[in-house]
């Protein structure tokens, strides 16, 4: 009897863990795409480049509306809503900031 039980028990084991592993691959918990490198892989992610122009609009009276370049103000990359700060930049003359993250 202790044979067909532990059978039955490794049965049940295996199917548990193929049944995870497919579980995680057709449904994943996050909004990353298929090709995204593993955070277990950090090896692929090196460096992360975001450039960009900060701009303010101000609605005038009379049309064309108007897009201010806004100099010397922070910029701030953060998660989770904000309640992780990830790096904060200053804005250039034109308005121009850079983001520059490595791996360490």
């Amino acid at each position: 009897m202790a044979y067909k039980s532990t059978h039955v028990l490794f049965l049940l084991a295996s199917l548990l863990i193929s049944m995870s592993l497919v579980a995680h691959y057709f449904s994943p918990d996050h909004n990353l795409p298929s090709n995204a490198p593993s955070p277990s892989d950090t090896n692929q992610l090196l460096r992360v480049h975001i450039p960009g122009v900060l701009r303010c609009s101000a609605p005038p009276r009379n049309p064309p509306r108007i897009e201010l370049v806004v100099a010397g103000v922070n910029v701030v990359l953060s998660c989770d809503s904000g309640k992780i700060v990830i790096t904060v930049v200053v804005t250039k003359g034109i308005g121009f900031f850079e983001i520059i993250l490595k791996k360490m």
